[in-house]
């Protein structure tokens, strides 16, 4: 029973977190960090969706509400730390991840912090590296791997193309 009650206080603590926590300036000031001004001020430019084309990729802009979706007990933006963790028997070893873009590994502690913001159109998550100064990278879900996609957020503004927003 007593374990029962825990759980349901957690998960009302972590609504109510969630709650409280709607907008991108309180993940900033929650994790001390500064999203690239870039980022901001594309955020602000969409309702419900962007779509940007870049390097034969097809990046899908989470808008700013569905960044706090919940999913699986997560808020989506934090949503690699549940990825990580349950994808860790497809690697090597549980505290690495595996890189589909070059022959190396990054441990998996880094990418749990990473910062979801999006998805391609195959499904792969886009998301912010905090130890690579917010260099863009992809997780795969099949396997849990991990590839660059960028060095900044700029340089997909500068070189990527806005096919589709609302």
């Amino acid at each position: 029973m007593h374990g029962i009650i825990l759980e349901v206080v957690k998960k009302l603590i972590l609504k109510g977190l969630i709650l409280i926590m709607k907008e991108i300036s309180s993940i900033e000031k929650n994790l001390n960090i500064l999203f690239p001004q870039s980022y901001k001020n594309t955020i602000n430019k969409f309702q419900l969706f962007m779509e940007i084309e870049f390097n034969n990729y097809q990046i899908n802009l989470f808008n700013e509400e569905s960044l706090f979706d919940n999913l699986n007990g997560f808020p989506q933006w934090c949503y690699l730390k549940y990825l990580v963790e349950i994808n860790k028997e497809k690697q090597q070893m549980p505290n690495i991840v595996e890189r589909h873009d070059s022959n190396g590994y990054i441990d998996s502690e880094r990418v749990k912090r990473g910062l979801l913001f999006g998805s391609l159109a195959d499904g792969a998550c886009v998301y912010f590296d905090l130890e690579d100064n917010f260099s863009i990278w992809e997780y795969w879900l099949d396997d849990g791997s991990i590839g660059k996609v960028a060095d900044t957020f700029d340089e997909i503004l500068e070189y990527g193309k806005i096919i589709d927003f609302e």
